[in-house]
């Protein structure tokens, strides 16, 4: 045992080092990896980041034979906390696993690469759902149920939460209320789902539990009483007209985005006033249009109608298939809720983060994978600690209220 768990130490040291993480965890998330990495070297609650607000005016248009020049200007910053958001993926793997592969490099390696890949990507997975939420950590809501092990969720959330996996068998769950989010349920596992009937999509419970219509449902851990959430800023809260970073929009209007939340269908008018929006501010149009699933079918469906305006294009290796709106691809994200579509101008966007996703050993010392006392496993943990947050707010907008 103990000269197979010391290569499995030898193999994790080798090859899972944190650059090969980081990799691995953005590539798993296309729209992350277009984001701007930021590392700050900050390890206190926050990073600070320098947001231009105001434009200088010391501007004068004088006379051929000159006059006075008006008073000189400067630029206008602000400063932007972005605090982190802790991102943790335990792992475990059972001696019986390591007594089973006797030694051999290629098993031993299997059961490694098995583990880890699966946590990076579950890092992966959720940063991929906290990007298209709003931070709040409500995931969807509850139907008014009462005593029954099978709980309604609303729609369209819960359709969307069952069917992009954020809700799913084993998954630890609480539901209440924004001012207390474990008041009906505290901790339980779901042990089964449904979206049979798509006006009714159900999560099952292993005890009977009365809602309320409205009811919160989130992930054990990420939010606490009083509307506090624990999760990463989203494209729902980022692309909005509310506040972000410690920054007013009230004192600082330029740092918010257009939304349209009128609840339509999408058409190339929308699209094209959505482009106009952005380029209004920046003079050209958004560099990235990411959306749902079923918007990128919405939007073939028209382009096939309208083939002297679109065109469908192929996109790099890893990327889904997109359709092209004034020479802009739009992709298609699995994430992203049905009724959403986003046009960024990418590099106004910033994940910022302390650093590459790193083993807990390096704060802690010791091997990556120490026993667990008392069990007959060995356990790690890879965190991440990251926010996603933006420069500039105006330059991208959206809609959020598509059928």
């Amino acid at each position: 045992m103990g000269a197979d768990v010391s290569s499995i130490q030898a193999a994790l040291n080798e090859t899972w080092t944190e650059k090969r993480i980081a990799e691995q965890l953005y590539q798993e998330n296309p729209l992350l990896a277009r984001i701007k990495r930021l590392n700050k070297t900050e390890y206190g609650e926050y990073a600070q980041t320098a947001i231009h607000t105001e434009r200088n005016w010391g501007f004068t248009v004088t006379p051929v034979g000159g006059g006075t020049l008006n008073p000189a200007g400067q630029q206008g910053y602000k400063q932007a906390k972005w605090y982190y958001s802790h991102q943790h993926a335990q792992i475990n793997i059972q001696g019986s696993a390591i007594d089973q592969t006797a030694g051999n490099a290629l098993s031993l390696a299997s059961v490694i690469d098995e583990e880890v890949n699966g946590a990076v990507n579950d890092i992966s997975r959720q940063l991929s759902r906290q990007l298209a939420m709003d931070q709040s950590g409500n995931i969807c809501t509850t139907q008014a149920n009462s005593a029954v092990t099978d709980l309604k969720l609303q729609v369209p959330k819960g359709l969307n939460a069952l069917e992009r996996g954020w809700l799913a068998t084993g998954a630890v769950i609480n539901i209440g209320s924004a001012a207390d989010v474990d008041s009906k349920v505290a901790g339980l596992a779901i042990t089964a789902t449904s979206t049979a009937d798509p006006a009714n999509p159900t999560i099952t419970l292993a005890a009977a539990d009365t809602t309320a219509a409205g009811d919160l449902v989130s992930l054990l851990g990420s939010t606490v009483d009083s509307a506090a959430s624990l999760e990463m800023n989203g494209l729902v809260n980022v692309i909005s007209a509310s506040d972000l970073g410690g920054i007013s929009v009230a004192t600082t209007p330029e740092y918010k985005s257009s939304v349209d939340a009128t609840s339509q269908a999408l058409s190339l008018a929308l699209m094209y006033t959505r482009n106009r929006k952005v380029a209004q501010t920046t003079g050209k149009p958004a560099t990235f249009v990411a959306t749902s699933l079923k918007q990128q079918q919405a939007a073939y469906v028209l382009a096939q109608a309208n083939v002297r305006y679109m065109k469908e294009s192929d996109t790099p290796v890893g990327h889904m298939n997109a359709v092209s709106i004034n020479g802009v691809d739009l992709f298609a994200v699995p994430d992203i809720q049905d009724e959403h579509m986003f046009f960024l101008t990418i590099e106004d966007l910033l994940l910022v983060t302390n650093g590459d996703p790193y083993w807990q050993n390096k704060v802690t010392g010791g091997d990556k994978l120490a026993w667990i006392q008392g069990t007959d496993s060995y356990g790690g943990k890879i965190t991440t600690r990251c926010q996603l947050g933006a420069r500039r707010r105006n330059s991208s907008t959206a809609l959020t209220g598509l059928t």
